[in-house]
């Protein structure tokens, strides 16, 4: 008798190529500095940057994200400066045009309202839909700044100059000086992954060996992506982030600037950048008490976490992103229910780099 055989196809291999990005670079700092409140481990001149910001300054940053599909331009700048001009230069029902555009080209399964562009309640009712189909439950709909990025776009003259005013006065403030002074680092780890073999590696595989991330329970594969460009960040800690520019079916992925491992460390800033981010996750008594609790079960889930210490959800999310983006817990679903193990590996890489950095043999 026969049997059914049910063949699984091989996944895909992608192109994978390191690039430097400035304006994507530095564009991507604004953003994190948005986001100090919601995520733990974030680098020192982060933090120490948004708490000089007023009040304007912070909603300004806000505002900057909201809008960076039509900031952000794939076309090679040279300099910040060039970018600035470049978007200077554009013609305001352009820069209008494209943020609306982004919505149809990013979710094309999602058909927009005839009076999406018209029509305030209809554009409310329509990205509220999109912020609960991601299923995050750590951060609610701002249903205000929504509604000012629709009514700014009534006048999209006078919204480019206020967004071009603040990226001008961040630039020259605070972004000029940090770009020089982290540049040799994220020119260090190109270098280093430029050494290193990325081919026919599958998108799970390339994000792996880049990032030090295990994406396998968290990343939607998808066939037609076949282009991975991996941009160092000096200032995303332990996190990384996506854009998927479906044109080019390329995924842009940032990532904490490291070196490949099983290479020799010869910059110094990297090997202390490395372990600041590794040491900041263990530096929480909150922390330390969820990896100390999962060592004595094989898996737990969040709301267990929860429960058994008895912590706030924004709590607990806060240290398990953390945690998790540091490599020393395994996130997987359950369900609808986000599972956690301990990654007993990350704590001996945790320990080899400490003894590497301090010349130990």
């Amino acid at each position: 008798m026969l049997t059914r055989q049910d063949f699984i196809a091989t996944p895909p291999t992608v192109q994978v190529r390191l690039a430097l990005e400035p304006v994507l670079n530095i564009l991507n700092s604004v953003i994190v500095l948005t986001i100090v409140n919601e995520r733990s481990g974030l680098p020192a001149w982060v933090t120490e940057t948004e708490r000089t910001f007023s009040d304007d300054e912070k909603h300004l940053n806000v505002l900057v994200n909201y809008f960076f599909p039509s900031l952000y331009n794939l076309q090679h700048f040279d300099d910040f400066d060039s970018y600035l001009a470049w978007l200077d230069a554009m013609d305001p029902a352009a820069f209008r045009a494209t943020y609306f555009e982004h919505y149809r080209i990013d979710h094309p399964d999602r058909p927009l309202p005839a009076d999406f562009e018209t029509d305030r309640a209809a554009f409310l009712s329509y990205v509220r839909a999109l912020h609960e189909e991601k299923g995050s439950s750590d951060e609610s709909f701002d249903e205000a700044m929504a509604g000012e990025v629709f009514d700014r776009l009534s006048d999209p003259a006078a919204l480019k100059a206020l967004l071009i005013g603040h990226l001008r006065s961040l630039w020259d403030k605070h972004l000029k000086a940090e770009w020089q002074r982290v540049l040799p680092m994220i020119q260090d780890s190109i270098a280093g992954f430029e050494q290193v073999d990325l081919s026919d590696l599958t998108a799970l595989e390339a994000i792996r060996a880049v990032t030090g991330r295990d994406l396998t329970n968290m990343w939607e594969t998808s066939d037609e992506i076949t282009q991975f460009v991996f941009v160092p960040s000096a200032h995303l800690g332990p996190y990384i982030v996506h854009f998927r520019d479906l044109t080019t079916q390329t995924t842009y992925i940032m990532f904490g600037a490291r070196l490949p491992e099983g290479t020799r460390n010869t910059s110094n800033a990297l090997s202390r950048s490395e372990l600041l981010v590794q040491l900041s996750a263990l530096a929480d008594e909150t922390r330390l008490t969820i990896l100390e609790l999962l060592t004595q079960y094989r898996e737990l889930c969040a709301q267990d976490i929860i429960t058994r210490l008895n912590l706030s959800q924004s709590s607990a999310s806060r240290h398990l992103r953390q945690l998790t983006a540091s490599g020393y817990l395994i996130e997987r679903r359950r369900d609808v229910n986000k599972c956690y193990s301990l990654n007993r590996g990350r704590i001996q890489d945790t320990a080899l780099a400490l003894n590497v950095f301090f010349g130990s043999r």
